[in-house]
């Protein structure tokens, strides 16, 4: 064996610095290796000889234990036998700066006890919508229960850690009936439907809080935001504009938009009640701001993107914001902060 590359010029530019044989490839997002690396090793089996895997990605600045790809990745590793080094590099590091050290080494492999499940899942059930769901999907979501034996959680992702969303195969109309029959579920107030391709959301439960659609690529909303929705999360959704459903919503405080294709935000169209907005990693080169607008924000984050120059006007009194900008060019970086604006950097 030599070297099984999956994943573009400087996954290739690597190779001719570290021994092969091996296999080298750059993770999708902050939690899913692409499909094909999962499908050559569940094709080749590599549990009786240890293999070298190395890991590109851009979230490796972070704590080890956020490294959400990494706990997930590596129990699947032990759960199917496989016996591998694996090195993590960062690679902007690479291109940028020409680091080709790896910045971690998980040496052969750990025990799949290191991560639990976060859901309970529930083999069966005597509510009419669930049982509905499952004659049409052929499983049953996750979801969680009150006290009151009420479902409060429900959730569509994939049962492997690099699943797609169990709705992904489904067809137009059987995704609209199942919509339909969540949004008759008025005691649901999580909703995760992450890493479902081509999703189009025709209706939502009108108490829902919190709405998780990340790696939902094509993304469609064909029905408003429920009114009290507070967290929104349609990161790495291929978004060029950020919905019209979600701007000046009146009760999102936290909007998550990272890796998207973004290239312009306008301060006066977001929600006014933001808490928490993430842009990592979009096209963003100009942000100029009038941050009274957005007067209940206290943690922005800019980082990753092509940004050249960061304006902020405020009238108002004295306020505290945590910005991340990592990732950035601060030597290119043209900044405006009025000083009553406490201004707080983290990396």
């Amino acid at each position: 064996m030599n070297w099984y590359i999956f994943g573009g010029k400087t996954c290739e530019y690597l190779t001719n610095f570290i021994q092969p044989p091996g296999l080298i490839f750059s993770i999708i997002s902050d939690d899913r290796i692409p499909d094909e690396v999962i499908n050559f090793l569940k094709l080749h089996k590599f549990n009786t000889v240890k293999i070298n895997i190395h890991i590109l990605g851009d979230l490796f600045d972070l704590p080890l234990q956020q490294w959400r790809v990494r706990n997930n990745f590596l129990p699947w590793l032990d759960s199917q036998h496989i016996t591998a080094d694996i090195f993590w590099y960062d690679g902007d590091l690479i291109r940028s700066v020409n680091h080709l050290k790896p910045i971690h080494c998980d040496p052969k492999k750990i025990t799949s006890s290191e991560v639990s499940s976060k859901y309970n899942r529930i083999t069966s059930c005597h509510h009419y919508e669930i049982d509905k769901i499952f004659e049409i999907i052929g499983q049953y979501p996750y979801y969680e229960l009150n006290s009151k034996g009420q479902i409060t959680h429900l959730n569509f992702k994939g049962s492997g850690f690099n699943d797609l969303g169990i709705m992904s195969l489904l067809r137009k109309n059987e995704t609209k009936e199942i919509f339909h029959l969540i949004s008759q579920i008025s005691s649901l107030e999580i909703l995760n439907i992450s890493f479902t391709k081509n999703l189009e959301i025709t209706a939502l439960p009108e108490n829902l809080v919190k709405l998780d659609c990340r790696g939902s690529f094509n993304l469609k909303f064909e029905t408003e935001l429920p009114s009290n929705l507070s967290y929104l999360n349609i990161a790495a959704c291929g978004l060029k504009a950020i919905p019209k459903v979600a701007l000046n919503h009146g009760q999102i405080k936290i909007l998550l938009l990272y890796k998207n294709f973004l290239s312009e935000v306008n301060d006066l169209f977001l929600p006014k009640n933001l808490e928490r907005l993430s842009l990592y990693r979009n096209n963003i080169c100009h942000i100029n701001w009038n941050i009274d607008n957005l007067q209940y924000l206290t943690k922005l984050s800019l980082g990753a993107n092509p940004l050249t120059e960061l304006t902020f006007i405020s009238n108002n009194c004295d306020r505290d914001l945590i910005l991340n900008i990592r990732k950035i060019n601060t030597a290119k970086l043209i900044c405006s902060i009025p000083k009553n604006l406490n201004i707080k950097i983290e990396n």
